[in-house]
């Protein structure tokens, strides 16, 4: 896997998520194993600024990550990412709360209802790692 490869993986779900006007820096690596992540995401919301590091050691003799498809990681940062703003917000009423969520999945799911993802070749499939 190379960051090449993680950047072509994210960049419809960025689309589908509607997150575009986020800079994104993605990271491939560095984690290391004391960290017990998959993946690290720091934000700065005002900004609209964000860094994505996935792990490149995927090795399940760890003992703590079990396999997992990198897809559903990177989908897992960018979603966290996605409700960013919402962990800055303070709730006066539980309805604003669920307002705000509701408007957040109505979005979305009319996205991926409307959606249409280019078939997974051999050319675009994600290459596992060495």
């Amino acid at each position: 896997m190379t960051l090449k490869e993680i950047t072509r993986i994210a960049e419809p779900w960025i689309r589908l998520l509607g997150l575009e006007h986020w800079k994104i820096e993605w990271k491939y690596g560095g984690l290391g194993r004391e960290q017990e992540a998959r993946a690290l995401l720091w934000f700065d919301a005002g900004y609209h600024e964000a860094r994505i590091s996935v792990a490149d050691d995927w090795n399940v003799d760890w003992g703590v990550l079990p396999p997992v498809d990198i897809e559903s990681v990177i989908v897992h940062e960018l979603l966290e990412l996605l409700f960013a703003d919402f962990r800055q917000m303070t709730w006066e009423k539980p309805e604003e709360m669920a307002h705000y969520l509701a408007a957040k999945f109505e979005r979305l799911l009319m996205d991926v209802k409307n959606a249409t993802f280019p078939p997974v070749t051999p050319a675009n499939a994600p290459k596992p790692p060495a």
